[in-house]
């Protein structure tokens, strides 16, 4: 029993210090993920409490099933066990995920690990540690909760909800309708002028003349969790005060329960009483699965190099539901979006009917990841936004501009769902004599070397009146009931101000502090105000630089020599010095496009290979017509990500073909860098080979077996015939396919799955039967020129294959065509198909 009690805290104290602590110290400093999840104090209390103290256990009763099976093996589980832990504990323990190489990193992590096990078998003392190192383990989830309990996780909500739902107001309300919408600045949605874009945001500027615009509205908070609670409360607290009932018991949810019937659709907030939104709650299920997988995503993060964290879905820009971004194309995240207003739209049309109807939405759009054309259609399958890195931009301003520019699209999609509630108002009988608020909880910044979303202290240590402009001016428009007169007005306000509103327009007393006042109470504005305060704003005179106002075409229309947009090629444009060295990382989406579906590739992304230091200035082409331009800085002996946006229109249903130009200057012709008519699949540089889809093919310095059998000149068809085979002859398998390269060039050969039964009878392995290749290579493209064949096996490995019996087969060919006229390149490229 002994030996029990100390393998189990043993094993508390290697998982502990390798998992819990961690995992515990980072959610106790973001306590607001389990409020998204909905979960309660008592859920979370057993959620830990169980893993903490089962997880063991289990480890114990395995060991001691494999040590009764069989003593041996036990012992060797146990040794590994003892070595994972061990080395994730090195792991979580570095500074900084990447403070050593990746290669050195796996060696000390190795090497940690096998001192740890040596000590765990020869020294007895070490095992007393680990087991007084268990018992203390408990702290972490003691000081775990103790934080739940700072943060009044565990308050009860009983008292505070009764204080105000049984006070009942005049009987004759008017419905009321709060739209929130996230992460929109105002600074979005003005011309010029320092008005309303109508043009750009048609449903937002109809509502307008319907109602007020308070043009000088501030948001309470510049995050989430400390806005929304402000709004819906009007009490500012602090911005670590947990954003659910227990903390904000006063709110507007309990102030109109007795009087209204409440449709509530939260984001990031829990102060509707769970009572009244039972609709509004998350399975039990959902909650366990949902909980634990973004445990273990978060991590994944903590313990992995950054290099490999690129690759796994973000945890950084939503409070909770990290799977969400799990897929590839990204559908989940948007889809449970758009589903939550589509279910807000049935919940306006299916009310009951019994009460007056009290309808809230927090809509988290246009939110990043800003991934929606105007139309709603998805233009890209990747979240990631060049430039951001941990909520802060670089000091690009290309990139931040592109960012911007994705935002402002995915606005106006945003205005399109306005547009949906306000016509379900009006279809429902409710548009004409409803009190109808639009707001958003804050905004969002667009400098280089600023912050996209930032905390109240790191605002207010920025003291700028541009971060003002960005992250606190919103907009805020109020259609009171039976007013369809538009107005602007001018005095200060604030979202802290839509509570006492909300309560004056409905004849409710308010039975608590607030800090905002009633909108319609007289507040004479200063004189100074009675005009556009926008006017000189500086961050709406950059947005209007960028991106110009009205006609949404304007937004595409960004970047350096963007006069070239809308310009047709001649076919006459010739080759640039990068001609070879640019890849499309998402090429095959062009081959298929369906205009109908959800989903256009109007984001082409790509790479420049280069060995110099130079900033490039990029066209893109779609069918022969300029759509969009970009650039991109180069530095040498790196690989430079590019990426241009394009309007629908620029596609055609099915097969699109596109080419990247250079813009050397305003009166240099336009010179093609990359054309996917062409046969080139690939771009090799330095050791690395990167395909035309993206994918990347990396030197191997191992030699795979194989050869070039045959190399001859056909010259009734013009063409280079080259056969041969390549596989791994100890392990049987073959290669995948074989590239050639003429001069910097490469080029598909073929699949190798020729057969060779002889070779598989030689070498007595089954598996060579279909080791061969062979494919033809235009003359023309040969003659005179270095070349080579590379096998590329299927693990994304390649290397050479001999060409020295054929050396001089190139300077042959030559010769014999040197009195013939060569074929013209379009030719070529029919003859030879690419097989992407």
């Amino acid at each position: 029993m002994k030996s029990l009690f100390n393998d189990y805290w043993m094993f508390a104290a290697l998982i502990g210090f390798s998992i819990w602590q961690p995992l515990l110290d980072v959610f106790s400093r973001s306590i607001e993920f389990f409020v998204a999840w909905r979960l309660s104090g008592y859920e979370i209390f057993a959620l830990v409490f169980v893993s903490y103290f089962i997880v063991p256990a289990f480890f114990v009763a395995l060991l001691c099933l494999t040590k009764k099976l069989n003593k041996g093996f036990g012992g060797f589980i146990e040794f590994v066990l003892v070595f994972v832990f061990s080395c994730l504990i090195f792991l979580v323990s570095l500074p900084n995920a990447d403070v050593l190489a990746l290669e050195l990193k796996i060696l000390c992590c190795l090497a940690f690990s096998a001192i740890t096990v040596f000590f765990y078998v020869k020294k007895t003392v070490f095992k007393q540690f680990l087991t007084y190192a268990g018992l203390l383990s408990i702290l972490f989830p003691a000081m775990f909760f103790v934080s739940l309990y700072m943060g009044d996780f565990f308050k009860s909500t009983n008292d505070a909800k009764s204080v105000v739902s049984e006070l009942k107001g005049p009987s004759n309300h008017p419905p009321v309708v709060l739209i929130v919408l996230d992460e929109l600045s105002l600074i979005s949605l003005l011309d010029g002028k320092g008005r309303l874009d109508k043009v750009r945001y048609p449903n937002i500027g109809r509502f307008a003349k319907d109602g007020v615009w308070y043009i000088n509205a501030q948001s309470a908070g510049v995050h989430t969790t400390e806005s929304v609670p402000a709004l819906l409360s009007s009490t500012l607290k602090h911005e670590l005060t947990l954003p659910n009932i227990a903390n904000y018991p006063d709110n507007l949810f309990t102030l109109l329960s007795a009087d209204f019937e409440l449709y509530v659709s939260e984001t990031g907030t829990q102060l509707c009483p769970e009572s009244d939104c039972q609709d509004d709650l998350v399975p039990f299920n959902r909650k366990i699965k949902g909980v634990a997988f973004d445990f273990g995503l978060t991590y994944l993060h903590l313990v992995l190099p950054e290099r490999i964290k690129a690759k796994l879905p973000s945890i950084n820009h939503q409070l909770n539901d990290f799977g969400a971004f799990m897929t590839l194309d990204g559908r989940d995240v948007i889809g449970q979006r758009l589903n939550k207003h589509g279910d807000f739209i049935e919940k306006v049309r299916s009310r009951k009917g019994v009460a007056t109807p009290f309808f809230y939405s927090h809509l988290l759009l246009p939110h990043y990841p800003w991934v929606l054309l105007p139309s709603g259609k998805q233009h890209t399958k990747k979240f990631k936004i060049e430039g951001l890195i941990n909520e802060k931009w670089t000091g690009d301003s290309w990139q931040v501009t592109q960012g911007y520019q994705q935002h402002l699209l995915q606005t106006v999609f945003v205005d399109t769902l306005f547009g949906e509630i306000v016509s379900t108002l009006k279809e429902e009988g409710l548009y004409e004599n409803s009190l109808i608020i639009l707001t958003s909880d804050h905004g969002v910044g667009f400098s280089p070397g600023g912050y996209r979303r930032l905390s109240r202290k790191v605002y207010e240590s920025l003291n700028s009146p541009v971060a003002k402009e960005n992250f606190l001016s919103v907009p805020l428009i109020i259609k009171y009931p039976h007013s369809n007169k538009g107005e602007i007005s001018y005095r200060e306000a604030s979202t802290l101000d839509i509570l006492p509103t909300i309560a004056d327009v409905v004849g409710k007393e308010i039975p608590f502090d607030v800090q905002g006042v009633s909108l319609l109470r007289p507040l004479k504005a200063k004189a100074e105000n009675n005009m556009f305060p926008f006017v000189d704003s500086l961050p709406l005179k950059k947005k209007i630089a960028l991106f110009g106002e009205g006609d949404i075409g304007n937004i595409f229309k960004v970047g350096d020599r963007f006069d070239v947009i809308g310009k047709k090629l001649t076919g006459s444009e010739k080759d640039s010095d990068l001609t070879g060295k640019v890849v499309i990382s998402n090429l095959p989406d062009f081959n298929r496009v369906d205009k109908s579906s959800d989903f256009i590739p109007a984001k082409i992304e790509g790479q420049v290979l280069v060995e110099q230091d130079r900033r490039l200035f990029l066209a893109l082409a779609v069918n022969d017509i300029v759509c969009a331009v970009s650039r991109v800085k180069l530095k040498l002996g790196e690989v430079a990500n590019f990426s241009f946006l394009t309007q629908e229109n620029c596609f055609i249903d099915g097969n699109n073909t596109l080419k990247v130009l250079e813009i050397i200057n305003e009166k240099s012709p336009l010179q093609m860098v990359f054309d996917s008519r062409t046969t080139e699949e690939a771009a090799r540089v330095q050791r690395s080979i990167f395909l035309k889809d993206g994918s990347v093919l990396r030197e191997s310095r191992e030699m795979l077996d194989g050869r070039v059998d045959h190399v001859s000149y056909d010259e009734e068809k013009g063409s280079l015939v080259v056969w041969g085979w390549a596989a791994d002859i100890v392990s049987g398998e073959t290669a995948d396919y074989v590239l050639y390269r003429v001069g910097k060039k490469l080029f598909f050969g073929s699949q190798v799955d020729g057969e060779r039964s002889g070779l598989a009878k030689h070498y007595k392995k089954d598996g060579l039967r279909y080791a061969g290749y062979g494919f033809s290579i235009p003359s023309h493209l040969v003659a005179g020129k270095e070349f080579e064949i590379l096998w590329v096996s299927k693990e994304g490995k390649y290397g050479p294959l001999s060409l020295h019996k054929f050396n001089n087969i190139s300077l042959d060919i030559e010769q014999k065509l040197s009195d013939k006229e060569l074929p013209d390149v379009d030719e070529f490229g029919v003859m030879q198909q690419g097989f992407y």
